[in-house]
């Protein structure tokens, strides 16, 4: 019966933290890495990555 609890106690901690990881962090690193990317009037960003870029982020 214990074990069971443990089993189930570590299922839901590590299903809140993919939850966590899914909802959170991940749109977190697409906007820091969209940030970063180098701007296009066409596009959203393109791939180059320029230390122009970088400075703008965090200036």
């Amino acid at each position: 019966m214990i074990n069971t609890l443990f089993t189930f106690r570590r299922g839901i901690i590590f299903l809140t933290l993919f939850w966590l990881g899914l909802f959170v962090l991940v749109p977190h690193v697409l906007v820091l890495l969209t940030s970063v990317l180098s701007p296009d009037p066409q596009h959203l960003a393109v791939w180059p990555l320029t230390l122009d870029s970088w400075a703008r982020v965090w200036v």
